[in-house]
């Protein structure tokens, strides 16, 4: 294979072309926006964080989902209108929600974490890249006593792969976040997760889209896939509205819109659309930001310092497709801003707020689809690179890692069968 097209110009579809790029190939990418990183990528956390490789269905969230239903300030929220588009994916995200399956995601997760990390590294490097990036951990802060046992026990299970944590007492947390000092008695303890990082998945998304075009690359915006291109029985690309695009190999790393197009191949994608909000704030004094992102687990949300601004985000909300941006869960996150930084929030909330919410792709067993969908059928040189959930911008570069391998035919660092794309269900092919 000499030639690549792939469909999403997001975080994993544009470090999915950089990577083929590097090997030689020559790599073609379609976008339905207007821009790099108009979808998942454009507003969200901001994190880096392998410390947070534990899955969503954790053992007990049948339970707490239950509860859920009609509490808009719930962090884990179940629409009772989505049910009937996602209730074949809900009972499969439930059924992963065991022990067994709970500890072998957060091993796969890390262990791509860790090898994303260390790509971007290199990519910063090398392309000079300038992002609003940070290396200085991450911190959650629990407010009652024995609230980090779950989050310590994590950070035990996967010590011996490389994950290091401090546990802070309140007095220690403030010492490294000054800006907490007014809130210092509602924190009994924290956990600083020191290798973690953040920076803006969208100036990442941009620059690296320019770096691929001057190196050769090529981009066509607005431009969405409508149905597939065959060529004497194989799948060879995709058809626009104005054109047809071939290639050797295909790429699907579309977000939650992967899984809508591989049904019209007859098959099952265990992905389905988890949104979430942030709420993005301008900072005219950066003194009263946070070094670090903070994560309020009895919020369940997190703020991150990107430049002069402040990314608030979180909560999860089972909606399907729908992409409203809801007042009440906007709420959810400036209750954040107040209680956490209940002096800077003075400043923070007068000035201008971007709210803005995305869809997740979120895979019913926690872990990505990484590589070809049915090898060695009329579907072998279509790939996937999707399903990483809220890891998206943690694992981009690392996914793009063991796609490109996967394709080029090479020996991956870390071993690639988590994370198989086989994980499909096949029903019937074209």
């Amino acid at each position: 294979m000499s030639s690549v097209l792939i469909i999403g110009a997001g975080l994993a579809g544009l470090t999915s072309a950089r990577a083929m790029q590097e090997r030689g190939y020559q790599v073609v990418v379609l976008d339905q926006h207007a821009a790099a990183a108009g979808g998942t990528s454009f507003a969200n956390a901001g994190m880096l964080t392998p410390s947070m490789s534990d899955p969503w269905n954790a053992p007990g969230l049948a339970r707490y989902l239950l509860r859920s239903v009609g509490h808009e300030e719930s962090s884990f929220l179940l629409r009772i209108g989505a049910l009937p588009s996602m209730f074949s994916w809900a009972a499969r995200f439930l059924s992963f929600s065991t022990s067994t399956n709970y500890q072998a995601a957060c091993n796969a997760n890390f262990s791509l974490a860790r090898l994303s990390l260390g790509q971007l590294a290199q990519w910063e490097s090398a392309l000079g890249l300038e992002f609003e990036q940070r290396y200085n951990g991450t911190m959650k802060l629990f407010s009652r006593a024995g609230d980090a046992t779950t989050a310590l026990n994590v950070a035990k299970a996967l010590a011996t792969a490389g994950l290091k944590v401090q546990h802070l007492s309140a007095a220690e947390a403030v010492a490294h976040e000054p800006v907490l000092a007014p809130v210092a008695g509602r924190i009994t303890e924290a956990l600083l997760y020191p290798d973690d990082g953040s920076g803006n998945a969208k100036i990442f998304c941009e620059q690296l889209a320019q770096k691929f075009v001057q190196d050769g690359g090529q981009i066509h915006y607005q431009q969405a896939a409508r149905r597939w291109a065959w060529r004497a029985g194989k799948l060879v690309g995709v058809e626009t509205a104005s054109d047809r695009f071939e290639a050797d190999a295909v790429v699907l790393a579309a977000g939650c819109d992967s899984a809508p197009m591989l049904q019209s191949l007859g098959l099952d994608l265990m992905v389905k659309p988890v949104k979430g909000y942030s709420l993005t704030l301008s900072a005219e004094d950066p003194a009263v930001l946070p070094k670090r992102p903070l994560i309020d687990e009895a919020l369940h949300c997190a703020m991150t310092p990107l430049g002069n601004a402040l990314r608030v985000a979180g909560t999860a909300e089972l909606a399907g497709h729908n992409m409203a941006i809801r007042p009440a869960r906007i709420k959810n996150l400036t209750d954040m801003v107040e209680a956490l930084l209940p002096q800077a929030s003075k400043q923070l909330l007068q000035g201008d707020m971007q709210p803005w919410a995305g869809l997740r792709p979120m895979s019913a067993d926690g872990m990505p689809f990484i590589g070809p969908v049915a090898p060695g059928s009329a579907l072998g040189n279509l790939y996937l690179n999707t399903g990483h959930g809220h890891l998206g911008w943690t694992h981009s570069a690392g996914a793009a890692l063991l796609l490109a391998d996967t394709i080029a035919g090479g020996k991956s660092n870390i071993d690639v069968a988590p994370y198989r794309a086989t994980r499909v269900l096949k029903r019937a092919y074209h």
